[in-house]
C-alpha cells in the first residue's frame, strides 16, 4: 500500500492539483485502465473484499473516510497487518492497494472519491468477508448504517483467507475458485460496487 500526499496549486482562477502520472506506478505495474467515480453518502460501508490480480488506485476528492486494510499478501514484510486510514478531500492524497490487501470504505461524510482498476473489474476479482468479523481485526471508528446487500450478505474472513490462499498455487497470481451462489453471469458493461 502506497498513501501519496497530492499538491494543489492555487490561483486566483481556483485550483489544480494532479492526480496520477504514470511514473508513480511500481516498477513494472501497468497505470489504471479503468476509471470510475464512487458517490456515497455518510455512515456508508464498501467492502470488505481483497482482489486477487486487481490493484485499486483511489482520490477522494470531496468528503471524508476511512479506509480499512488487511494485508493477505504471503511472503511480505506487512503480511497480516492490519490499519485505518483517513483520508479527507481538503488534504488530498492517492491511496494505492496492490493486489491481495482486503480492504473496505467507511465514508464518514458525503463523499465522492475517484478509483482507478488495473486491469479492468472483473466479478470475480471481487472476494470478500463481513466488515465486523472479528479474526479480519479492522478497528473501524463506527458502525456503518448503509451497506449494499452484497456486503451484508458475505461469508467470513477466514472463508475469504483460505479462498484466496488456495489460488496461490498459480504461477501469475491466484485463480480463486468462487462459491456457486456467489457467481452470477454479469454483461462486459456491469459496473463494479467497490
Amino acid at each position: 500500500m502506497t498513501l501519496r500526499s497530492l499538491v494543489t496549486h492555487d490561483d486566483e482562477r481556483g485550483q489544480l492539483t494532479e492526480l496520477f502520472r504514470e511514473t508513480w506506478a511500481a516498477s513494472g505495474e501497468a497505470p489504471p485502465s479503468q476509471w470510475n467515480w464512487l458517490r456515497s453518502r455518510k455512515g456508508t460501508l464498501r467492502g470488505v473484499q481483497v482482489h486477487p490480480r486487481r490493484r485499486d488506485y483511489l482520490v477522494l476528492v470531496a468528503g471524508r473516510a476511512i479506509v480499512g486494510l488487511r494485508d493477505l499478501r504471503p511472503g511480505v514484510e506487512s503480511h497480516g497487518m492490519v490499519a485505518c486510514v483517513e483520508l479527507r478531500a481538503e488534504e488530498p492524497s492517492a491511496l494505492s492497494i496492490p493486489f491481495g490487501v482486503a480492504h473496505g470504505f467507511l465514508y464518514l461524510e458525503d463523499s465522492l472519491q475517484l478509483l482507478g482498476l488495473t486491469p479492468t473489474w472483473q466479478q470475480e476479482e471481487d472476494l470478500r468477508c463481513r466488515w465486523d468479523d472479528p479474526a479480519l481485526g479492522i478497528p473501524w471508528p463506527e458502525r456503518p448504517t448503509r451497506l449494499s446487500a452484497i456486503d451484508a450478505a458475505a461469508g467470513s474472513f477466514t472463508n475469504l483467507e483460505s479462498a484466496f490462499k488456495a489460488g496461490f498455487a498459480e504461477p501469475h497470481g491466484p485463480k480463486v475458485a468462487r462459491p456457486a451462489a456467489a457467481a452470477s453471469a454479469t454483461s462486459p458493461a456491469a459496473a463494479p460496487v467497490e
